[in-house]
């Protein structure tokens, strides 16, 4: 707007018209507290995969009439329009983007979360569904992991330019996070099985990205927490044993983490730092992650005195989730996504609606095989009968 003003356009000139109707659309009105705010963009498109997945975990019918329409809104949001600057020439077609009015660069995670929205529903979209498969698969870097928006961008020296303000910004490597999730949809949903050799070369990127003390970073959430969450899912549903090394130092790096009261809570700090910064109080999406990550750790785990403490420490910070939420209903303020690494921190109003929702559930679904289960050696003392909300 401000080049086009400055080479001399009118004010009403259609173009400077066009550019003002573009930022009128992104002001967003919070109806918490009534407040306008200046998107950059909308997250249209993951927010409605996110809430397809969180009310699909709830058991609601894939007929249902929210379902229903998300699920046209996103086919209706699938690329169709070919980006021709991008690297991946051939297989422009069949992801999903950010934003709504993205319509020609899709991205991974986006494509994912559409895709596992859309799972129940498979084989009433199929073109579409296989489509987007086709597209993911084709997104995978040389290295063995998968980035957000373009393959092979991990020319690091990038970073480095004096001229560069955004440093981590500039390239778009492999990443942990993605790459995590990517797999855990391949190999759960049967795409691709665990011993398949796109597979194996994903794992071990994984494996050899871990952290020195167990975490894995995650680039498009803050930040440790993130990338452990999506780091262990994967390698737990392709049968990474409970004893490897990757999973026994996540598993210690978790548990030393966990704060007093259960919860979970990290600092945008740590993605500035590069190590983990913890808060001095939890928060609901980031204890979500860590509930549903100790929660895989758990159903793995096969030496009974670590099974102990992993459902200790589920119990405790499935607790803590539900004294904080208020009729179903949680808060943060503090940032859990990340725009650019290292520059921009992002406050998605819908994690702390969506993820521990999603984390409950699956808690539940435990605790109910657990109820069931016959008492072993010594798991009395830390299996609670009852999980009543304590307000």
């Amino acid at each position: 707007m401000f080049a086009k003003l400055a080479l001399g356009y009118p004010r009403d000139h259609p173009e400077v018209e066009r550019i003002f109707s573009a930022i009128r659309q992104s002001l967003y009105q919070d109806i918490e507290d009534d407040f306008y705010h200046q998107q950059t963009c909308d997250a249209h498109i993951w927010n409605t995969a996110l809430a397809m997945q969180a009310l699909g975990s709830c058991g609601i019918l894939t007929n249902s009439m929210p379902l229903r329409k998300a699920a046209q809104y996103l086919l209706a949001k699938q690329h169709r329009i070919p980006d021709r600057l991008m690297k991946n020439k051939g297989k422009q077609l069949g992801g999903w983007a950010f934003s709504s009015n993205n319509t020609c660069h899709p991205d991974v995670d986006d494509t994912v979360a559409s895709l596992e929205a859309l799972a129940p529903l498979a084989d009433e979209c199929a073109e579409a569904w296989w489509q987007g498969i086709d597209w993911l698969l084709s997104m995978q870097n040389r290295d063995g992991g998968w980035s957000a928006f373009e393959k092979d961008c991990n020319q690091f020296w990038l970073d480095w330019l004096p001229a560069n303000d955004m440093k981590r910004a500039m390239i778009d490597p492999s990443t942990p996070d993605i790459t995590g999730r990517v797999v855990e949809f391949l190999v759960n949903h049967k795409i691709l099985s665990c011993w398949d050799a796109r597979v194996r070369k994903a794992i071990y990127w994984l494996r050899n990205h871990q952290e020195a003390d167990g975490s894995w970073f995650g680039r498009w959430g803050t930040t440790y927490i993130y990338g452990t969450w999506c780091a262990v899912k994967a390698l737990v549903v392709v049968g990474i044993p409970s004893d490897d090394e990757s999973l026994r130092k996540a598993k210690g790096w978790l548990l030393s983490i966990q704060m007093e009261d259960g919860s979970f809570g990290e600092s945008c700090q740590s993605d500035l730092c590069g190590k983990y910064v913890e808060l001095s109080f939890g928060l609901p999406t980031q204890t979500a992650w860590a509930l549903d990550t100790l929660l895989y750790l758990y159903q793995l785990e096969v030496e009974p005195r670590i099974r102990q403490r992993l459902w200790l420490a589920a119990w405790r910070a499935a607790r803590w989730l539900l004294k904080q939420g208020e009729k179903g209903r949680w808060h943060e303020e503090i940032p859990t996504g990340s725009g650019f690494p290292g520059a921009l921190h992002i406050r998605y109003h819908i994690y702390p609606k969506v993820w521990p929702l999603i984390a409950l559930n699956h808690f539940q679904k435990c605790f109910e095989s657990v109820k069931r289960a016959p008492m072993k050696g010594g798991e009395q003392s830390v299996r609670p009968q009852t999980f009543e909300y304590v307000p």
